[in-house]
Parts: structure tokens; C-alpha cells; sequence
């Protein structure tokens, strides 16, 4: 499981199959292979539909089988506000993933997301800033505060950002 994180998206699928083979129950794995299928890139559009139906079942399967896991409920609301474009049914699940655990810093990074999408950068921003003051090195947390600043036409600070993040990435 822990492997299948670290690896390209493409690639995550089958190491997350086996892992689910040894442990049919394991929700985090459900978790993340729902992720997976919502993040992975199709090589035309007709597979779209595949790949869409196989996140939801695999987010829904997470949930069930892990209902007080705060990651669940966080894949749940990214696969919703991928897949469903609502971010309105993704933020009922991001909310719960907050409630289950105050200390999830990705769940406030995809809530923010979901809150960028509905036009409400007020709150998008108090999220990421609640997400910054949790995990200051979160990766997910860098693409959001630039999602943030691109989206909220921000050119300046989102060219400021992407600058800071590549000199803080180079060795010395």
C-alpha cells in the first residue's frame, strides 16, 4: 500500500489490486485506488466512463468498509468533485473528513479545491492557510495554494510561489 503511493499514477493499480487481494477489507487501499482511477490519465476519451465508474465504486467501497476513517471520506469527495463536476456533494464528504479528523491538512487542501471551483476564494484560502499551518510541506498543499493563485487571477504571487517552491527544492 505504502509502495503504490509513492508510485506514478499509471503504475499504482496493480500493486493496489494485490494489496487488496491479501486484504479484501483494507479501506485506505480502497481509498487510494479510487484516487488512482480518478486521477489516472486516458489515453483516449471513450475510456472516461471506465475509469469514472470504477472511482466512484472503489470511493464507495472505502467508505463502507472504513465510515470513521477521514481519508475515506476525503477520497469520496475529491472522486465526487472529479468525476460528478458538483463540488456542492463533494463538500458534504470533504466536511465529514474535517469533522473525523481536525488534523487531515490534505482534507482542507481538497476542500479548498472544491470551494475554489464553486468561486468562493474567501474560504478556499482560510483552507489552505489551515492546511499550511498543518503540514507546511504538504506537496498537495504547494498545488493548491497555486491552483489558488492562478485561479483567483493572481499572477504575481502564483509566479512568486512557483519560484519559492523550486528554490526550496534545490540542494545547496
Amino acid at each position: 500500500y505504502l509502495r503504490a503511493k509513492q508510485l506514478p499514477w499509471s503504475k499504482r493499480v496493480d500493486t493496489l489490486q494485490s494489496v487488496l487481494k491479501k486484504d479484501s477489507t483494507f479501506s485506505l487501499a480502497w481509498a487510494e485506488l479510487a484516487s488512482t482511477y480518478s486521477k489516472i490519465p486516458w489515453r483516449n476519451q471513450s475510456e472516461k466512463p471506465f475509469y469514472v465508474r470504477k472511482s466512484l465504486d472503489a470511493a464507495l467501497t472505502a467508505v463502507a468498509l472504513g465510515p470513521e476513517r477521514s481519508e475515506t471520506h476525503m477520497i469520496l469527495g475529491d472522486v465526487l468533485k472529479i468525476n460528478t463536476l458538483s463540488s456542492s456533494l463533494a463538500i458534504k464528504e470533504l466536511n465529514r473528513s474535517i469533522e473525523l479528523n481536525p488534523n487531515n491538512a490534505e482534507g482542507y487542501v481538497y476542500l479548498a479545491f472544491a470551494k475554489m471551483e464553486m468561486g468562493n476564494f474567501v474560504v478556499a484560502e482560510k483552507n489552505l492557510q489551515k492546511a499550511k499551518s498543518l503540514d507546511p510541506l504538504s506537496s498537495i498543499m504547494h498545488s493548491g495554494w497555486l491552483n489558488y493563485y492562478r485561479y483567483s487571477r493572481n499572477p504575481e504571487k502564483f509566479l512568486a510561489y512557483r519560484n519559492s517552491i523550486r528554490s526550496a527544492s534545490r540542494p545547496d
